[in-house]
């Protein structure tokens, strides 16, 4: 059946609207364990809501269900997730099952959602309890401080006065390294422990009030193992951000991630990145495990006592106070443990282990100012955490699957072009337009990056080529040959990557049809990739413009050799966020303004799409020139000097603010032509594949 059939057919009747369903074998499957009643009984009591007889529940029939038979079950409402997982089992209209290899798409998809919120909750609750988070650290590793509220508001204010209000977030950077893969890590892995737990343990029928207690312990080890994955996953990154935060403070000196790691591991050695692994997962395990067992069963309790269809139902305030009373519990039962882990991260060896460090902590600090030292700002702050992490990650998911449930309602669209046909359309128009404006692309770059020479009209014409700066090659063959190597390229790259960030960008967002933001996004990540990606190119480009390639080099491969061999190869990578810092926005502008002036202004033709594409390169270079001038001007700083080259540097340096001044002849940016050349011409290029997979296709069914 075609596709254009499928989507007929859907918009006939009611019953062929593409709505998901769970198969009724899958309902009684996962409902058997809840319910001390035979699977017979079961699906008899599943059939009557299934009303079009198609063999399973819609989303709507599933709620329906639950709403009249919840007080049956032990917790209805926790299994909402399978159904957005078994969604893709089948469609009222469809021909055929899915294929594993859907299956597996569906899986990795279902993952990475599940791993994308879990990093989003955990980096806003880091993010809002970040400042009592640092005062905390600093009493738990500093024997010698006494604890109190009091004394904690003044260190805070001493912080403030003495780095800014910023001080307060310091080292959150490296928190954020460490906290979006930890939560991340631990909500995804919390799912597929529960699930394998609830196969094991609740294999036999059993009364509701026994399957209830056997549920929180399912709960509470799926949590422990859970965030004994992630620990084990992320330690070092923990262990980097402990040290950072004391140093921040004690010493005045704001020590780069990679500098703490390096001392680290040359004064203790390799080993020392693990120091109080064992106190960490023996504390993390309860404190999770804790957290997640009262979060989930006092949700479970809110749909029961309010008689809710599922948790879905379940408001947010209600949510935060759930999750806040979970992280108080779990914050009182599992802090001497903490305490023990941030003294072993921070001062390696003097313990012997965990039972010792109690014990040396009790004998000299006490009971409340040793274990527990540090524990009411915990209560102030522990709460807000979890709560906050905990709820995030909730609507983060009951957003994405809203979203899933509206994408099956319509017909996905895809690629025209498959991706080796996208390759070489970005290569045939990367060709064509860098082509018909190579000379002055090159006198461009000439421009930006000769210091103290001031544009004019007189100079562009005359006065380097008078001066024998382009005498070797000529404007348009100085550096052509590598300039189109990398044109060639980045324009394949570019255009290919469009059409896959502008799928991720429309899930992203939320969007289900591209948009102007999924465009700029797609357009800005694409750009920014390509550029990085070749970046090595762009250099030998910038410094063959600028004549300070030998004179007798036989290859660009030995130029950028003996570059990596003089500089090291992360020279090469030195100035890579700049660039694409520059040209991730003029991306992101240029396709975003292109796709809009064609789709408002229906632009059919070569021609039209031409001015377009002008059009909106143009709006794109102007807002972002100075950041190009300025990335010119450092990769040749860099190529031309031994030292290192900063953004600071060049700034400062005379004459870069004049180079703003300097344009093109004509005062027209040759980049905006150039870009805007080349998107007419892919459009013009996946025109005529599709066109001619459309003759193809008609000569194999139709002639004979």
């Amino acid at each position: 059946m075609l596709a254009k059939d499928v989507d007929a057919g859907r918009s006939t009747t009611s019953s062929t609207t593409g709505v998901p369903y769970i198969p009724t074998d899958v309902i009684v499957k996962k409902v058997a364990p809840l319910i001390f009643l035979p699977p017979e009984h079961i699906r008899e009591l599943v059939q009557c809501f299934d009303h079009e007889g198609k063999g399973g529940l819609s989303e709507a029939q599933w709620s329906r269900f639950c709403e009249e038979h919840h007080k049956r079950f032990t917790s209805l409402g926790q299994y909402e997730i399978d159904f957005e997982r078994f969604q893709y089992y089948g469609e009222f209209s469809a021909t055929e099952e899915p294929s594993s290899a859907a299956r597996v798409v569906q899986g990795v998809v279902r993952f990475l959602e599940g791993f994308a919120a879990g990093g989003i909750a955990g980096a806003v609750s880091k993010t809002v309890i970040a400042p009592a988070d640092k005062v905390k650290i600093i009493f738990q590793v500093d024997s010698q401080r006494r604890f109190s509220l009091y004394n904690a508001c003044k260190l805070g204010m001493a912080t403030v006065r003495k780095h800014g209000i910023a001080g307060l977030w310091i080292g959150n950077g490296a928190t954020m390294i460490r906290v979006v893969p930890y939560a991340a890590v631990t909500f995804v892995t919390f799912d597929y422990y529960r699930e394998g737990f609830q196969y094991l343990l609740i294999a036999d029928r059993t009364s509701t009030s026994k399957n209830e207690g056997t549920m929180v312990i399912i709960r509470f080890l799926s949590g422990s193992l859970s965030g004994a994955t992630a620990t084990a996953c992320t330690y070092p990154l923990d262990l980097m951000r402990a040290r950072l935060a004391v140093h921040n403070f004690d010493k005045g000196v704001i020590p780069s991630y990679c500098r703490a790691y390096r001392s680290l591991v040359a004064d203790h050695g390799w080993r020392s990145l693990y120091s109080g692994l064992v106190p960490t997962v023996i504390g993390i395990m309860p404190y999770a495990g804790c957290s997640f067992a009262v979060f989930e069963t006092l949700k479970s309790y809110i749909v029961r006592w309010r008689e809710l269809s599922s948790e879905k139902s379940i408001s947010v305030h209600e949510r935060i106070v759930a999750g806040g009373f979970a992280g108080l519990v779990a914050q009182s039962a599992t802090y001497p443990l903490d305490i023990v882990r941030r003294r072993m991260q921070v001062t390696p060896g003097r313990y012997r282990g965990v039972f010792h460090a109690l014990r040396v902590i009790y004998k000299e600090e006490g009971f409340l100012q040793g274990w527990y030292k540090g524990l009411s700002m915990n209560w102030i702050k522990g709460p807000i955490a979890v709560s906050t992490v905990f709820t995030v990650n909730d609507i983060v998911k009951r957003r994405m699957r809203e979203y899933d449930e509206e994408v099956v309602k319509y017909s996905r669209r895809g690629n025209l072009v498959s991706l080796p046909e996208g390759l070489v359309c970005g290569m045939m128009a990367a060709c064509v337009a860098q082509t018909c404006t190579a000379a002055l692309l090159q006198l461009k770059i000439l421009f930006q990056v000769c210091l103290g020479r001031l544009y004019s009209r007189t100079t562009g014409r005359h006065g380097p080529l008078s001066n024998g700066l382009l005498c070797w090659r000529g404007v348009a063959a100085h550096g052509g040959d590598v300039t189109m190597m990398r044109v060639i390229s980045y324009g394949a790259l570019t255009y290919s990557l469009f059409d896959i960030c502008q799928t991720a960008s429309e899930r992203l967002l939320f969007s289900l049809t591209p948009t102007p933001a999924t465009n700029f996004v797609a357009g800005a990540v694409a750009t920014a990739a390509a550029t990085a990606l070749l970046y090595p190119i762009a250099h030998v480009g910038a410094r063959a413009v600028k004549h300070t390639t030998p004179r007798h080099f036989h290859s660009h491969y030995w130029l950028l050799h003996d570059i990596a061999k003089a500089q090291s190869p992360r020279s090469f990578r030195e100035w890579s966020t700049f660039a694409a810092m520059g040209v991730g926005p003029v991306g992101g502008v240029g396709f975003a303004t292109y796709e809009f002036l064609k789709e408002h202004c229906h632009c059919t033709s070569f021609g039209h799409r031409l001015f377009a594409g002008v059009l909106a390169s143009f709006v794109g270079h102007v807002t972002t020139y100075f950041i190009n001038v300025g990335r010119r001007r450092g990769q040749v700083e860099q190529l031309t000097s031994s030292g290192v080259v900063d953004a600071k540097s060049v700034c400062l340096k005379p004459g870069f603010y004049a180079s703003f001044r300097r344009c093109m002849p004509r005062r027209w940016p040759v980049s905006a032509t150039t870009f805007g050349i080349s998107l007419a011409v892919n459009d013009m290029c996946r025109d005529l594949v599709i066109q001619e997979r459309k003759e193809i296709l008609h000569d194999i069914f139709f002639t004979r």
